[in-house]
């Protein structure tokens, strides 16, 4: 997935509020991501970018839950 199609994602996820941003914190940390929560916010909305290690984990985490 690339960023834009991470963004989309996860903000249609938050809309319908099939998750909450803290929820999909907590499951990026868990899965290795070391980005804070307000950089994750940021990065949701287009205002800043995670690095690339946080930014493959992230990616997995929204694929994983897109598929369940």
């Amino acid at each position: 997935m690339d960023d834009k199609d991470i963004r989309l994602t996860v903000q249609s996820c938050l809309k319908k509020g099939d998750l909450t941003l803290l929820y999909l914190w907590i499951t990026f940390r868990a899965n290795g991501g070391v980005a804070c929560r307000t950089t994750m916010y940021a990065f949701v909305h287009g205002l800043q970018a995670l690095s690339n290690n946080d930014r493959l984990v992230f990616g997995s985490v929204v694929q994983d839950l897109k598929d369940n």
